[in-house]
């Protein structure tokens, strides 16, 4: 125990006073905070991304009445036929004939949508205020939506992508810090210095330790990084700044105002989410794991850093096509009863399938569970039969294959 503990230390103390962990967490923590202050910054940057959406309406009484409504958060313009807005962003077009024809040329913000209906519901209720008192009857006018396109609903497509391509990038960062180490200190010779005074078991453990416990305090930092962040701006201003920018880019309603206890109350009531997303990142983290083990026991077949390649590669190689898959399969059919499914439950392809489930599609407690104990036994069996091999491969200096190496 005394063995693993100093090499234990030594490999964390190693990793971990790295100048390039250093820098590398100096840099998340500057974006973590651009982030939270991005309000303070990026109008300046995108000032077009700040241009207000255009309204055009074919009637004139109806143009004073949204020009009186909805100024501060449209350009309202009077439409004629000689008038183009055909293939232009943020551009909404309402005639009147018998309904209130609204034209959507491109895809639009839905908050947008839902405050013109509104306001044209109003209008209507002025209408009728006003024929009734005239003429003693009530206007009848339907509003109806008109998409010259069709607006797919690839919300899901997007987090999938995004989901997947976080945790390969993640994975591909850590998956080799160890096997690295493993591969230099065989080729400077000082594996054979390290194991006059402790096993090659002994060894393992505390290598593959030190890289999980540095891929912890990693995710520990980043936790970190964002509370920190959160308070600061909590203390700034409440998060006023930033909610502001949201209603300007339409994603939340202008009327939404925000409190901490309107936070802790929003994360109690989607308690189910924030448990799902603990659970995507315990499979992620069980998949990162196998990957380090696996190119550690493989790493220590080799003599020098110039064969590293040969081995990795392969592997990275092996890791992208199930990255590629992965997106190739993220599809209802595929997720729910095809072969995304079954892959989701396997080892080493569940970090990748299951947390794109788990947030894309409906997944059982009981799939995800099945799919935890897969990723731990996996884990498990990897670990015994390995560290056999592994003693094996730090002293073998031979200049065979890999195969044969193993073979033998």
């Amino acid at each position: 125990m005394n063995n693993y503990n100093i090499l234990l230390n030594f490999a964390l103390s190693k990793r971990i006073k790295n100048k390039t962990f250093i820098i590398l967490n100096c840099i998340v923590g500057i974006v973590v905070a651009l982030l939270f202050f991005v309000d303070t910054y990026i109008e300046k940057l995108m000032p077009d991304l700040f241009e207000k959406p255009i309204i055009y309406v074919s009637d004139t009484s109806l143009y004073t009445f949204m020009n009186d409504y909805l100024k501060d958060n449209f350009e309202i313009e009077i439409w004629n036929q000689n008038t183009n807005v055909i293939d232009s962003n943020n551009k909404y077009l309402i005639d009147i004939n018998e309904e209130f024809d609204i034209t959507i040329y491109e895809d639009t913000n839905e908050l947008e949508l839902s405050i013109i209906q509104n306001t044209l519901l109003q209008y209507v209720q002025l209408m009728n205020y006003s024929t009734l008192l005239s003429e003693g009857r009530l206007v009848d006018k339907e509003i109806v939506v008109h998409r010259l396109v069709e607006i797919e609903n690839s919300k899901g497509e997007n987090w999938g992508f995004v989901v997947v391509t976080a945790i390969y990038f993640f994975a591909m960062s850590f998956a080799s810090i160890v096997a690295n180490d493993v591969v230099y200190e065989k080729a400077t010779r000082m594996m054979e210095l390290i194991l006059t005074s402790t096993t090659a078991t002994v060894h393992l453990f505390a290598k593959l330790s030190a890289g999980w416990l540095v891929l912890l305090i990693q995710l520990g930092l980043i936790v970190f990084d964002i509370l920190c962040c959160f308070i600061a701006r909590i203390l700034y201003d409440r998060f006023e700044g930033l909610f502001i920018l949201f209603k300007k880019l339409g994603y939340i309603d202008s009327g939404y105002q925000f409190s901490v206890s309107r936070l802790i109350e929003l994360i109690k009531d989607n308690y189910e989410t924030v448990l799902y997303i603990v659970v995507a990142l315990i499979i992620m983290f069980l998949g990162i794991l196998l990957i380090q083990a696996v190119l550690v026991i493989l790493s220590s077949y080799i003599s020098n850093i110039e064969e590293a390649g040969n081995i990795q590669s392969p592997f990275y190689l092996l890791f992208l096509a199930a990255y590629y898959l992965t997106i190739f399969l993220d599809n209802a059919q595929s997720m729910s009863q095809g072969l995304g499914r079954t892959l989701s439950i396997l080892p080493f392809f569940s970090m990748l399938f299951m947390p794109c489930r788990i947030f894309n599609y409906n997944v059982g407690w009981g799939e995800i569970t099945y799919s935890i104990i897969n990723a731990l036994l996996g884990l498990v069996v990897v670990l015994i039969f390995g560290s056999n091999l592994y003693k094996k491969g730090v002293l073998d200096y031979s200049n065979t294959s890999l195969i044969n190496k193993l073979h033998n």
